[in-house]
């Protein structure tokens, strides 16, 4: 079974590359739509295969794909995140923080390490 979670973002991306334009869904290397009736694409041929029992070998077998609309907001999400959720992980340990807030004039003196 195809899910979201056990795909890499570069498999996500090549999915959804390769998508017909009408696509709906996708699960092991088939492209589906169901609507206006049940049709599979195998992602090389020009047209659409249209089955004698709306789909019924495929949801037999454990019919469970991935939406390609779901994979789009997947890549989008991955492309915009915030990869720096902690700036303390980007901060030397000596570096100096000031409460400029307080008003307090601070005078300090480096120390010499090493």
């Amino acid at each position: 079974m195809t899910t979201i979670n056990n795909l890499s973002i570069e498999q996500m991306r090549e999915i959804v590359s390769k998508a017909p334009s009408n696509a709906e869904s996708y699960q092991c290397g088939y492209y589906f739509r169901e609507s206006p009736q049940f049709m599979f694409h195998n992602g090389f041929h020009d047209q659409w295969n249209l089955t004698d029992n709306d789909g019924l070998y495929f949801k037999a077998a454990g019919f469970h794909p991935v939406r390609i609309d779901d994979l789009r907001t997947a890549i989008a999400k991955h492309d915009t995140t915030d990869h720096v959720t902690d700036i303390r992980n980007h901060v030397s340990p000596s570096t100096l923080v000031w409460d400029l807030a307080s008003g307090e004039d601070w005078t300090v003196e480096a120390e010499r390490h090493g």
